[in-house]
């Protein structure tokens, strides 16, 4: 496309005119057409797209300049692109009136489009990343999706309705108070001081890489009880979350990660009677002194915890029996694993551990007693990082007859592994700084390769080998 230099071979002035039946048009980054007829370069060209009431998809890009100064009345028109735009003017209200229609709009890095937001009545999915009068996008009624990248603003999805000067808009395509607001999700990242007050509807929330947001308003939460998944994460100076999470019945995973500062979490921790509270993860949140309550609800089936502080306090209240995954990695001022009150054999549902960095001095794992036992259900195991760890437990693997997969890393002293171990294993890998086990099964020592070259896939080292 780069090479392309000349406009289409019509006579006279047509231009792309003589395609009537036009459905989608893309204009992007044609830097050397060759209009003879105009005997003008790319940047002078004008393309006029009023005639095409069977556009459905508009995509401009990389364009000196986008101009609306008619109404037009683009019938078909669902979905339109606006990027990297560096003059975009509205010389008349008319047009945004023939775009009842579309439905998804998506701007970036154009220069302040003034865009008359409640005009978009069919609007559902809006992904922006410009300053251009967001505190408006309240009046999109219909709007369900909304994703917001690299925008310093004051964001209010709660106001009343304001009056539009001039506005031919019917009393039914304006948004009454009484309402029933759209937004379901809304995604924020790379905005660095921007404030927000969503809806009471949203149901799916991020946000991330908003360096200088220090608190996000307790709006967020104290009416909303339709919140089903909250994601944020890389928030650096992130102190405090709203108030009001134990109250969100409805949610269903939880994730806080990389956010340094946060020192507290709300009181009340985690809905006690949330029934479809899933999968809580946090990690990274190295000044935060206690994790929440509410880690042991019945309906957590996944849990995962990183280089957090606190822990000791949740896993001495007990965890749900119900629980089928469970990460912990590199725990702050954590107890040993064996004072942890950490009872494996009551998770008769767990299928997946993964620890990591627990116990610095462990030297037999699982640690010795009855509380310890791997149970039966299990299928993965993951450990890693336990620079004294020498052999495992004689009795903690007992009942583990149906473990599928193995993975050992960075224990430099681990000599073996149970021979019992790897007859249900399909799955065995041995990496990132064990000199020891690597040395003693791999191929070629006829002795320890035999019991366990039956397994289908084995990673050793280097290079997989799968039989």
């Amino acid at each position: 496309m780069q090479r392309w230099k000349d406009w289409f071979p019509c006579q006279g002035d047509q231009g792309i005119g003589i395609f009537s039946s036009l459905r989608r048009l893309s204009i992007n980054g044609v830097s050397n057409w060759r209009v003879a007829y105009l005997k003008t370069l790319c940047d002078k060209l004008v393309a006029s797209i009023a005639g095409y009431k069977q556009l459905s998809t508009l995509r401009v890009q990389e364009c000196k300049g986008v101009v609306c100064g008619i109404r037009v009345d683009l019938e078909q028109l669902k979905d339109i692109t606006l990027a990297y735009v560096p003059e975009f003017r509205f010389q008349t209200k008319g047009f945004m009136t023939g775009l009842r229609k579309v439905e998804k709009l998506t701007i970036a890095d154009c220069n302040d489009p003034e865009v008359t937001w409640p005009y978009l009545i069919s609007l559902r999915n809006l992904c922006i990343s410009t300053d251009s009068k967001l505190q408006q996008l309240h009046q999109l009624a219909s709007l369900q999706t909304l994703y917001m990248y690299k925008c310093q603003s004051h964001l209010v999805l709660k106001e009343e309705e304001e009056e539009i000067e001039g506005s031919s808009l019917s009393s039914s395509h304006c948004r009454r108070k009484e309402e029933a607001s759209c937004l379901e999700t809304m995604a924020i990242v790379d905005c660095p001081s921007i404030t927000f007050h969503p809806k009471d509807t949203l149901k799916h929330l991020e946000v991330s890489n908003c360096y200088q947001l220090e608190s996000i308003s307790d709006s967020l939460l104290w009416d909303n009880t339709c919140f089903e998944f909250i994601d944020i994460y890389d928030c650096e100076n992130l102190k405090s979350l709203p108030k009001g999470l134990c109250h969100l019945t409805s949610l269903r995973f939880f994730y806080l990660r990389n956010c340094g500062s946060l020192v507290s979490f709300p009181s009340g921790g985690f809905p006690t009677r949330a029934a479809n509270l899933f999968y809580i993860a946090m990690a990274s949140c190295s000044k935060l002194d206690t994790l929440p309550h509410g880690m042991n609800l019945n309906s957590l089936e996944k849990l995962s915890i990183a280089y957090c502080n606190g822990l000791t306090p949740i896993l001495e209240q007990g965890l749900s029996s119900n629980l089928a995954h469970l990460t912990i990695w590199k725990p702050y001022n954590c107890k040993p694993l064996s004072h942890w009150g950490l009872t494996l054999n009551r998770l008769t549902s767990l299928k997946d551990l993964w620890l990591g960095g627990v116990d610095l001095r462990l030297s037999s794992f699982p640690p010795e007693g009855e509380e310890m036992l791997l149970p039966k259900s299990h299928i993965i195991l993951n450990i890693s990082d336990f620079p004294n760890l020498r052999h495992p437990s004689s009795q903690g693997y007992r009942f583990l007859t149906s473990l599928e997969s193995l993975e050992i890393r960075d224990c430099p002293k681990l000599e073996y592994f149970p021979e019992d171990l790897a007859l249900s294993l399909t799955q065995l890998r041995i990496y990132d700084h064990c000199p020891v086990l690597r040395k003693r099964y791999k191929p070629g020592n006829a002795k320890d390769w035999a019991t366990i070259a039956h397994i289908p896939y084995i990673d050793i080292g280097d290079l997989p080998l799968e039989q």
